[in-house]
């Protein structure tokens, strides 16, 4: 008869072990095997995977992640087995029936506003309680919560409301935005998840859909389901074809290319006239890079890849939209919306499944 699971000396043993073995795992799978269905009835009921709770879960899959263990990566045929049976658990526990949404305010429970502080981005970061607090004010900020852990949201996004689509981040950074009451667009502009164990599971898709009905039913003056997005591989991807002095940059001219070909030697964000002068070429890369682009007949570009397989139709591309220095390095301070139109959900997830093909408007093609 194995040994009871014992979540610190788990946790010991995955940080001291080099060579990975089943034996190390067995008792977590015991702990995690349930003998009878899981139900909404035992959820309610604030019982746990007998005897393993819900943060401790948690724990173990952030600590499998860091150590890149899970069942495509590991040659064990044994432990293979084991850690697809951890990660079936894992997802079904963390599904639709046991999560939910909520708002998460000034007044939340002082345990999730940590967690947020703690985990915020370096991009645009709320460093301390007055820094959140002028980030909640006027703002909505949505999380998914487990039902055995309501005082630790698990992802959350930023929501902004104005009057059209958001070409640039600054003003949404800003306090005092426009009443959700009065506002027509809704803006997601940061979506930080919490528990980088969970990152296969695919809550920032549940997060965004469930955000948009909750605004929807509450405020239906509010028409426009919008993202402001960066594109983190745009530069990497110019330079690679760059450096191997690739010439297929359709529609591009030759002028064009020597444009570009400035931005590896000059500073040209402060200058107009360069500026100007690379804003169309770029764009209209950016562009190609977002709509042709694939990888195994995915979008190259991660985030567009997550938007597009939730459905969503890109609908513009916004010259110098953020000028932190990461966004500089990520795409030249360029930033993308993705357009969630409820009613073009499931015929565009349907197209790029299929087919590949990535929704996009007007503008962008």
């Amino acid at each position: 008869q194995r040994t009871k699971f014992c979540p610190k000396k788990f946790k010991r043993t995955l940080a001291t072990t080099k060579d990975f073995t089943p034996a190390h795992i067995n008792d977590l799978l015991d702990s995690l095997k349930v003998k009878v269905p899981l139900s909404l009835e035992r959820i309610n009921s604030n019982q746990d995977l007998e005897g393993v709770t819900t943060r401790h879960l948690l724990d173990i899959t952030s600590q499998l992640k860091e150590r890149n263990l899970n069942a495509t990566t590991v040659r064990d045929p044994e432990l293979k087995v084991l850690l697809e049976e951890l990660t079936e658990m894992v997802n079904y526990w963390f599904s639709v029936p046991f999560i939910e949404l909520a708002r998460i305010t000034w007044d939340s429970p002082k345990p999730a506003l940590e967690k947020i502080i703690r985990y915020s981005n370096t991009i645009h970061p709320i460093n301390n309680w007055d820094s959140l607090k002028d980030r909640l004010t006027g703002k909505h900020f949505y999380g998914l919560f487990h039902r055995t852990l309501p005082s630790e949201p698990l992802i959350y996004i930023e929501t902004a409301f104005v009057d059209c689509i958001a070409t640039h981040i600054a003003p949404l950074l800003k306090s005092n935005p426009m009443a959700a009451s009065s506002a027509s667009t809704a803006i997601f502009y940061s979506i930080i998840s919490l528990e980088p164990g969970l990152s296969r599971i695919g809550l920032g898709n549940i997060l965004i859909k469930t955000a948009v009905s909750d605004i929807k039913a509450e405020y239906p003056n509010v028409k426009t389901y919008c993202t402001l997005s960066p594109v983190p591989r745009f530069r990497s991807w110019l330079e690679s074809i760059q450096s191997s002095n690739e010439r297929n940059l359709s529609p591009l001219n030759p002028e064009d290319l020597n444009a570009i070909s400035q931005i590896l030697t000059t500073d040209w964000y402060n200058d107009y006239q360069r500026s100007e002068r690379l804003r169309f070429p770029l764009l209209r890369l950016c562009a190609r890079y977002l709509v042709q682009e694939k990888v195994r007949g995915l979008c190259r570009d991660p985030v567009a890849n997550f938007h597009i397989r939730n459905g969503a139709r890109l609908e513009q591309i916004n010259w110098l939209a953020d000028l932190s220095i990461l966004r500089k390095q990520e795409s030249y301070g360029i930033m993308v919306n993705y357009l969630y139109d409820l009613e073009e959900l499931n015929n565009n997830v349907k197209n790029y499944d299929s087919c590949g093909k990535v929704a996009a408007s007007d503008k962008v093609l």
